[in-house]
């Protein structure tokens, strides 16, 4: 998502909810991110993308920072995507875009 997104020329923010850059994802799929979470919680955002993936939909999801961007974004006509395990695990998990129709990985229902 993120080269598809940079080759399209969109300005793309990856940001760690770890304590520096470097992620470990699933499947040993390494990413280092843009910056941390913590660095860029104030800023407006058009989009947010949430990956997903166990168990770091689990971790998104315990992140205080991150809760409250997306509780920041909730009132707000912006997007917000999230992908496999997300939407259950971290958008429902929190209790948050209650209001919108979501879908999700079917061992997440």
């Amino acid at each position: 998502m993120i080269d598809v997104l940079r080759r399209a020329g969109v300005d793309v923010c990856v940001a760690s909810v770890e304590a520096g850059p470097a992620v470990s994802c699933s499947r040993s799929v390494g990413v280092v991110a843009d910056c941390v979470l913590p660095d860029v919680k104030d800023r407006a955002f058009d989009l947010i993308a949430i990956p997903g993936g166990m168990p770091g939909a689990e971790r998104l999801r315990d992140s205080a920072d991150l809760r409250g961007v997306l509780a920041g974004h909730a009132g707000r006509e912006t997007l917000v995507g999230a992908v496999c395990a997300a939407p259950q695990v971290v958008l429902q998990g929190l209790g948050l875009f209650s209001d919108r129709e979501m879908t999700c990985h079917p061992g997440f229902m």
